[in-house]
């Protein structure tokens, strides 16, 4: 999700606070946030569930030079091991950038820079994609983070050129996207957009403004309720939550993280303590276990993943070792069902990289990372 959108427009909106030493955003989602995700309602949100499920698929969507496509991908629920779906990359349309999937693992969306949101079905058999009908649906300028809600009812894309988001209802036996009257404007530049697990809200990362919270209407339109500070991190450009909403984590894309509290009636955040948590160089997107105990930090200018312990008030402990290299410029990670695996999209080597997850939040290379087509920028993992 929102990997590879180009950083000048953020650069844009944050110029004052690079002057000021405080704060560089770059484009990161999940995100999916999904981060989406990941994974994130829909595993770009990356927030998983109380319990685990064997992974069956990933997939990956590539920029790829600016034609777009989806490398598709079976998952060995042993090993992790990926291995290329027959007829894999999809094409999409052009820039290709966000990926989501609804729940089931029924369907998959993509955001496309210059081509609206692609649809496909999923072969729950093969793994292979078949693009939905009417696809691609129109968006907004620039579309790059998407989400889908944890029902399947909608899905939102996030448009970076335009400032806005857009909403459409799901067909949940087709996959076709019907688009929302009118698109509903960030208070800045976006970074990512994520929904909440319980459905009701949804986030916008809206750099140094913060974090923009909109409630999630019964016919699922969207209306603005707060937007709250990014303190004590100088801005937001991802955020995931934990499975029972009770925590939310945010990157600020120059070298820290922090933590909420979260209200689940206003879906307002608090912050954890008064203090933000150094994770590396340009913390880019978060990946969380679907149990809620880890967090995994990717800081794109280390070339490394940053894993956290999380206590049951939501407080993280980097993990020991850490951080664990990955490959050049990772732009998006994600947990797997299971909550055995974490694979990390890199952008500038064109692969995934493979880890297992220990208990304690131990990262341990799963084998050579997989190709991909070139500039993959966000990755989704179903079951």
């Amino acid at each position: 999700m929102r990997k590879y959108i180009s950083f000048a427009l953020l650069l844009l909106a944050v110029s004052c606070f690079t002057a000021c030493g405080k704060f560089f955003v770059t484009d990161s989602t999940s995100n999916s946030n999904n981060n989406g995700g990941n994974n994130n309602g829909g595993g770009n949100n990356n927030g998983g569930g109380t319990t685990t499920t064997t992974p069956k698929f990933a997939y990956v969507a590539n920029f790829n030079n600016g034609s777009g496509n989806v490398s598709a991908f079976t998952v060995n629920a042993t090993s992790g091991a990926l291995t290329a779906v027959s007829g894999s990359p999809f094409p999409t349309t052009h820039g290709s950038d966000g990926i989501a999937a609804d729940a089931a693992g029924k369907f998959v969306y993509v955001s496309n820079q210059t081509g609206g949101i692609s649809g496909f079905t999923v072969n729950r058999t093969t793994g292979a994609l078949t693009e939905v009908s009417g696809s691609p649906f129109p968006a907004g300028d620039t579309p790059a983070s998407i989400t889908v809600d944890p029902s399947a009812r909608f899905v939102y894309a996030l448009n970076v050129g335009a400032s806005t988001i857009s909403g459409y209802s799901v067909n949940s036996t087709s996959g076709v996207l019907t688009p929302f009257t009118g698109t509903i404007s960030t208070t800045s530049i976006p970074a990512a957009v994520r929904i909440d697990p319980t459905g009701r809200f949804v986030y916008a990362a809206v750099a140094n403004s913060g974090v923009q919270v909109f409630k999630v209407g019964t016919d699922g339109t969207l209306s603005s309720v707060r937007t709250v500070p990014p303190a004590p991190c100088g801005a937001v450009i991802d955020i995931v939550f934990d499975a029972n909403f009770h925590f939310a984590y945010t990157v600020d894309g120059s070298l820290a993280m922090c933590a909420w509290a979260v209200n689940a009636s206003t879906g307002n955040l608090t912050a954890i303590g008064t203090t933000n948590f150094i994770t590396g160089n340009t913390p880019f997107t978060l990946a969380i276990n679907p149990a809620g105990t880890l967090l995994f930090v990717v800081n794109k200018d280390d070339n490394n993943v940053a894993p956290f312990t999380l206590a049951a008030d939501g407080t993280p402990t980097a993990a020991t070792p850490a951080p664990v290299a990955v490959g050049n410029s990772p732009v998006s990670a994600a947990v797997d069902p299971s909550g055995k695996f974490l694979y990390v999209v890199n952008q500038a080597d064109g692969t995934v990289s493979i880890m297992t997850i220990g208990s304690s939040g131990t990262l341990t290379s799963a084998g050579t990372a997989v190709s991909t087509a070139p500039g993959p920028a966000g990755i989704v993992v179903t079951k």
